[in-house]
């Protein structure tokens, strides 16, 4: 942009002090989503020394860093949550800390938190020195990108990271009663620490691709389940008042039953232990088939509907449309290079 042009912007946008956007011109081929442009070479090579210039160590920095919170966090949730715990029957008694199962089948458990030792006591600090910076970080980010920040999914992630990774390490730092919310949080932190380590290598050229490539295809899975999930719970709401007083443990609540739906849409039908034993009175477990002519129907409906046609169809919208996926990706992951 030259100096009348920028004029001629400062008082359209009535503001003297309007300065544009760096790299004005990639930033305008990513508003317009012009892949050719952005993979001309002249772009291409310009791009390439600004990430050989100063890009690489600047992300380098921040992958390091995150590495160490990565270390951490996996050394915190393991070696410190993971030990001292054991079942015990439901009539025991001890002065640790005593949790009760919230399935009524499942033995009490018990856990004996151990004095934290420095090093513990070190990386539970520096874990939520991490989580209160990164917090404040995504705070401002909300503020100035508003309902655009809402609208990324990844942003979901790293607020669930920041926030189970600070309750799994408070009880340590305060000194609380350790509750089972700490184990629940700490699995939390692991898997969404871990994931977000994937999000770090989007701006390597030989690998960013396929990492972008998957998020867009689990972007279209996420919408396509949303949609469809109607049939699931259908389904399950189905197959629960059928099985439920055969006595089926897969069937036993409703969200049993949709969970088991599910599995079933994957393949997991398990069509002799829940189907044919009970309809022949050959059951180990004592199940039962009462309504056999109409569940075997529901069944038949469910195995055309669900397995073969909508899976075939969720394949078909990840491995049919590839070549605008890859399209999207490397204007994705082009974006991430031009700021």
């Amino acid at each position: 942009m030259n100096k009348e042009q920028l004029e001629g912007e400062r008082i359209r946008k009535k503001d003297p002090k309007f300065r544009p956007l760096p790299l004005y011109a990639c930033n305008a081929m990513v508003d317009c989503r012009r892949v050719e442009l952005l993979m001309h070479p002249l772009t291409q090579t310009f791009l390439e020394m600004k990430w050989r210039a100063y890009g690489k160590y600047i992300h380098l920095s921040f992958l390091i860093i995150y590495l160490v919170f990565l270390f951490l966090v996996t050394f915190f949730a393991l070696g410190y949550l993971g030990h001292s715990i054991h079942m015990v029957p439901a009539n025991y008694t001890t002065t640790s800390i005593l949790y009760s199962s919230t399935t009524p089948c499942t033995p009490q458990f018990v856990y004996e938190p151990q004095e934290p030792s420095g090093c513990i006591y070190f990386s539970a600090v520096a874990i939520l020195v991490f989580a209160i910076l990164n917090i404040l970080k995504e705070m401002v980010q909300l503020y100035h990108h508003k309902l655009k920040y809402l609208a990324e999914g990844i942003n979901v992630v790293e607020w669930t990271m920041y926030l189970t990774s600070t309750c799994m390490v408070l009880p340590v730092i305060v000194g609380g009663e350790w509750k089972a919310q700490q184990f629940n949080s700490a699995s939390l932190a692991v898997f969404t620490a871990w994931f977000t380590l994937l999000l770090y290598f989007q701006r390597f050229d030989r690998i960013g691709i396929y990492i972008v490539m998957f998020l867009e295809i689990l972007n279209t899975l996420i919408k396509v389940l949303v949609v469809f999930s109607v049939l699931i719970i259908a389904f399950g709401l189905a197959f629960y008042i059928l099985m439920y007083p055969g006595s089926h443990l897969s069937f036993s609540s409703v969200p049993m039953s949709v969970m088991h739906t599910f599995s079933m849409m994957l393949g997991e039908v398990d069509f002799l232990n829940i189907f044919v034993y009970p309809y022949f009175g050959e059951s180990t477990k004592g199940d039962l088939l009462l309504f056999p002519v109409t569940t075997f129907a529901l069944l038949l409906i469910f195995m055309i509907l669900m397995p073969i046609l909508l899976m075939n169809l969720l394949i078909g919208l990840a491995v049919g449309d590839i070549e605008s996926v890859k399209k999207n990706a490397q204007l994705k992951r082009i974006a991430m290079q031009v700021p």
